[in-house]
């Protein structure tokens, strides 16, 4: 260790094409010096400075290349089979610094991302927290599952606050090394918020299907205990489903927002199966409306399907937020295989802030459209902040 051939005569050798085994640094172990290997690969180190970029991001990074590589190029030869080469290359023999060319629409679009954030985050907390510390709540098996989507969207916004807070106070050369260590804790809090709505909404759905379509079989109904069960199966899950790309290392800088890699198999498992889940929800609604139709002209079910309805909204835009995305992103990538000119600036919006605004938007609306609006909550949240009355007892009140 220590040496390398930096004596151009030697390098000059007509008949020598590779030099093996070469050690110089505690990065540069056991490297290959290796000639003639691509044209590409020898101008990219044949000058002291260049810069990399690519069309369909704002990333540009620039490289400061070290005098022994460029000798090694001048003679055509290259660095190659290390023990890390990536190490060799990135922290032993170049210095390479980072800069985001939509970085400032970036810092402008992350303050609304935080604000969003901070209010769907309190929002739900109240739904949690209400929930939770009061026992007529907690016995109805609605409202606990509830609960558990409202703790879900709490995970969502957590994750909303931590990317634009730390988007909206740095600039982008600040961030690489940061991201490298914390994207996977970034980004599992996505996966454990995207999954737990996507379940959680199927079983809201089941517990109102049991309670119109057996309407006259109050046996078979979600019980407490068995929603428990079900919460808990949830995370069990959700959990799992976070921790396979932790496993993998595939949370990557691609960007800010450190999601699973795009397109790896894991991924295209993970839309997958949420996409199944929501849409095991539409044949169930639709024979809710149907049993809806025929029993309400004979017996008056208009307590349980004035419940469904508000739950079939909570899940529709659950489901309308999940799909905006996905289809946008799906038309965006076909768009951009066609070879259109679009602008950096056009596609680092779709990509990347079209997903997150859709999360937190939906975020907020959770808790408004089904918790805020029910009677025995309202009472309940009150109650609770009045501090007046048995902290678990809520007087009776229709839905």
């Amino acid at each position: 260790m220590g040496w390398r051939p930096e004596d151009k005569y030697l390098l000059e050798i007509p008949r020598l094409k590779e030099v093996r085994n070469v050690s110089w640094a505690a990065e540069c172990m056991d490297c290959w010096l290796i000639k003639n290997v691509s044209e590409r690969a020898i101008q990219k180190f044949s000058n002291s400075l260049y810069n990399q970029t690519r069309k369909d991001t704002c990333r540009i990074s620039h490289f400061n290349v070290s005098d022994f590589l460029v000798l090694l190029a001048r003679h055509r030869f290259v660095v190659r089979k290390c023990r890390t080469t990536r190490d060799c290359l990135t922290k032993k023999e170049q210095n390479i610094t980072r800069e985001d060319s939509c970085w400032d629409l970036k810092q402008r679009l992350s303050s609304v991302q935080l604000v969003l954030g901070i209010v769907a985050g309190c929002l739900n907390l109240i739904v949690v927290v209400n929930i939770l510390f009061t026992r007529s709540l907690r016995n109805n098996v609605s409202l606990v599952l509830v609960s558990n989507l409202a703790l879900g969207d709490t995970l969502s916004c957590i994750y909303s606050i931590i990317t634009a807070s730390i988007v909206a106070s740095n600039r982008y050369e600040y961030l690489y090394d940061f991201y490298l260590r914390a994207c996977s804790t970034i980004g599992s809090l996505f996966v454990l918020g995207m999954v737990t709505n996507a379940l959680t909404s199927l079983a809201l759905t089941v517990e109102r299907y049991l309670c119109i379509v057996f309407s006259m079989k109050p046996g078979i109904r979600l019980t407490p205990k068995l929603a428990s069960l079900t919460i808990a199966l949830n995370w069990c899950f959700a959990v799992s489903t976070m921790s396979v790309p932790i496993y993998l290392d595939l949370y990557k800088f691609v960007s800010h927002f450190c999601l699973p890699i795009l397109f790896h198999s894991y991924t295209v498992f993970l839309v997958a199966s949420l996409v199944t889940f929501y849409f095991l929800i539409i044949p169930l609604y639709v024979h809710i409306y149907i049993v809806v139709k025929k029993s309400s002209q004979q017996m008056g079910v208009k307590r349980e399907s004035a419940l469904a309805k508000r739950i079939a909204i909570l899940v529709g835009s659950n489901l309308v937020f999940f799909l905006t995305p996905v289809l946008t992103m799906s038309v965006w990538s076909l768009l951009l295989t066609t070879g259109i000119e679009i602008p950096i600036y056009s596609n680092s919006v779709i990509q990347q802030w079209v997903p997150v605004y859709c999360l937190s938007i939906n975020a907020c609306l959770n808790p408004l459209v089904h918790a805020f609006r029910n009677d025995k909550f309202k009472n309940a949240l009150k109650n609770n902040l009045s501090l007046k009355g048995n902290m678990n007892h809520v007087a009776p009140a229709a839905w």
